[in-house]
């Protein structure tokens, strides 16, 4: 038997009464399989981790070896396991948007495309909302999938509507909502406010004030 084989025993066992020793034992199993560059690398191995660290409550470990895996899987070409790993990280780091975007990449591959654009947008949105507006519009533009052109057009005039809004904003100021004029092509309607459907339907915009 060899000592790769030995280490897999000694982790099995050990998985029942004691995973921390356990998450030690594979985590042997990984670096030997690393150092003697195994051909056929067992990838399961990250995914028996990240259980272990479920197991003893360390969601956000368990996250990390699931995202290992994950790019593991898809560099050998492994969509589908892929794609159940990513699933896995959601459910333990829903706020990592980096996985929304493997995703859509693994959904693109595979030739899943409404699968795929939903993922982009998904990750265009969240990153939006962090205020990296740069990386959203990059993926964007990267998929190269149909449909993906209406969103990269949106995204492209939110930015710029940002930026102007910024530079017209007095130093001290803040929000306010106020009803919006009853004919609908006013001057004063603003061309760079978006607003909410509902917020459409009941005629409101939202302006800045001078303190």
């Amino acid at each position: 038997m060899s000592k790769l084989e030995k280490l897999k025993d000694k982790a099995k066992g050990l998985e029942a009464r004691d995973p921390r020793g356990a998450i030690d034992a594979w985590l042997e199993v990984l670096k030997v399989q690393e150092e003697e560059g195994e051909p056929n690398p067992d990838l399961s191995v990250f995914n028996r981790v990240g259980d272990l660290y479920l197991k003893v409550k360390d969601p956000a470990q368990a996250a990390d070896y699931y995202d290992r895996a994950v790019d593991k899987y898809a560099e050998l070409g492994f969509h589908n396991n892929a794609i159940a790993m990513c699933n896995k990280v959601l459910r333990n780091a829903p706020g990592r948007q980096t996985t929304y975007l493997k995703l859509a990449k693994l959904y693109a591959a595979k030739g899943f495309v409404a699968e795929a654009k939903l993922h982009f947008v998904e990750y265009a949105e969240r990153m939006q909302k962090i205020g990296k507006i740069q990386h959203a519009f990059a993926a964007l533009k990267d998929a190269r999938l149909p449909g993906l052109r209406r969103q990269r057009r949106r995204l492209r005039r939110t930015t710029t509507c940002r930026n102007r809004e910024s530079e017209r904003r007095p130093a001290s100021s803040f929000w306010m909502w106020t009803r919006l004029p009853a004919r609908r092509g006013s001057r004063s309607r603003r061309r760079c406010v978006r607003l909410s459907r509902s917020l459409r339907t009941r005629r409101w915009r939202k302006v800045w004030w001078n303190q």
